[in-house]
């Protein structure tokens, strides 16, 4: 196992009160550009037929697709239909989503909004709230009906608003690139929502002017999407979703066409993120036991770098080693410094160790529950980005017992695709889909 610490070669450079506010309904588009990077982000002809959009609203992405012609298209930014689940709000103008978003946590963190599923619908005493607000650069503050709200440059935004913006990009993307005008979607949600977050889902739909037709439960969403509903029989499937922001595990019980979750438990705390943040601890303890130099407290240096981390961590996915560079990463002596190591596959994984033994605490308060023995269920289905990790992966495997576990390597947009599968039954169209009853 080598250290890459050994690697890194630096070079010097020359060198209020709460109110309510008008709903965000116009959203930033990158124009046209968009859309004409790659002949699959091209705008379709205008359609009279009905379009009802399947998404996947995630914690760090979200996805959208529709059912055109009995195939799965997907809503792509900048070709990618993995969108940045981020909000930027600037002092004049209609609000920035998406991938220039993304861009503007590293440079604008106070007025940049991430991560907003986290507290969507929730309490300002609420132990999800107390750990964002203790990480963001703006304010959360109370708002409306007992809830939280953002103060964001002077103004205050109901977290609903946020959300909507990020919804409304989806539609208005999904309208040029489909050809038609969307007013009708199916949103995937975590298997153990709250009442009060399906509510603030709602209530955001409806600002950006879509009825909200059905939610489905996220680890339903994504057995549909590996085709579990295609095999009509009796079956104990065991679903781990785990995104770029929590892990939840479902079991669920299928008979026939009928899927019923029968447990469910999280980590609303664990997430691909943390898998970022260990990487990005590691490069600045180094840098700090090197000169003395404390990366975390340059919140735009910070976010650089955990941006690069999270490329390395992708690439890592799929690769033994990882190159990871940053120009201006920190100051020596008066001097700029870059960072530029490689980064080893073993090496991360052993970093990673103390989140795999969280993740495997879901899974066995999962067992407990159900009464459940790993022996005792006949499929185990990956899903999310962070399932792509070969060490969660084998992980994972390991504690069901078994050598192979059911994912493909569109496992990030998983969620979404089952979404957008159910929309069948919402349309006058011919599928392969059959009919389904989710119980609850």
């Amino acid at each position: 196992m080598r250290d890459p610490w050994t690697l890194i070669r630096d070079r010097e450079l020359s060198g209020s009160r709460t109110r309510d506010v008008e709903p965000l309904i116009a959203v930033h588009s990158t124009g046209d550009s968009a859309w004409t990077t790659d002949s699959c982000a091209e705008q379709m002809p205008k359609r009279s037929k009905e379009i009802i959009l399947g998404i996947d609203f995630g914690t760090s992405y979200s996805s959208a697709a529709a059912l055109i012609d009995g195939e799965i298209q997907w809503v792509l930014d900048r070709g990618d239909p993995m969108i940045p689940s981020v909000v930027h709000l600037p002092a004049k103008g209609a609000p920035i989503v998406g991938v220039d978003a993304h861009i503007r946590l590293a440079t604008d963190p106070t007025t940049t909004v991430q991560s907003i599923k986290r507290i969507l619908g929730r309490r300002l005493e609420d132990r999800d709230v107390r750990l964002l607000d203790a990480g963001v650069g703006y304010q959360i503050v109370p708002g409306p009906r007992g809830k939280v709200a953002l103060k964001i440059g002077g103004q205050t935004y109901a977290c609903e608003q946020i959300a909507a913006a990020i919804l409304t990009y989806l539609r208005d993307m999904a309208e040029r690139r489909f050809g038609s005008r969307i007013r009708k979607v199916i949103i995937a949600v975590p298997a153990e929502s709250e009442p009060s977050f399906i509510t603030a889902l709602r209530r955001a739909a409806r600002v950006s002017h879509l009825e909200l037709l059905q939610v489905i439960p996220e680890p339903i969403a994504g057995a549909l999407s590996l085709g579990l509903h295609g095999n009509a029989c009796n079956r104990r499937i065991a679903v781990c979703d785990f995104g770029g922001g929590t892990f939840d595990a479902t079991l669920i019980e299928q008979q026939g066409l009928q899927f019923t979750p029968v447990a469910c438990h999280g980590n609303t705390l664990l997430g691909g993120d943390d898998f970022d943040d260990i990487l990005a601890e590691e490069v600045a303890n180094s840098v700090q036991r090197r000169c003395g130099f404390n990366m975390r407290n340059d919140v735009v240096r910070w976010h650089h770098l955990r941006s690069r981390c999270e490329s390395a961590k992708r690439i890592l996915s799929s690769e033994e080693e990882a190159h990871l560079s940053m120009s201006d990463a920190y100051v020596e002596q008066g001097q700029q410094r870059n960072i530029d190591l490689l980064l080893d596959r073993k090496w991360a994984e052993s970093k990673w160790q103390p989140l795999i033994v969280q993740m495997r605490a879901v899974l066995s308060r999962l067992l407990e529950t159900s009464h459940w023995a790993p022996s005792e269920i006949q499929e185990v289905v990956l899903i999310g980005g962070t399932s792509l990790i070969p060490l969660v992966r084998t992980s994972i495997a390991k504690f069901f017992e078994r050598e192979q576990v059911t994912s493909n390597e569109f496992a990030n947009v998983a969620v979404a695709y089952g979404a957008t599968l159910q929309t069948a039954g919402h349309l006058a169209v011919s599928t392969q889909l059959p009919s389904l009853t989710l119980a609850s």
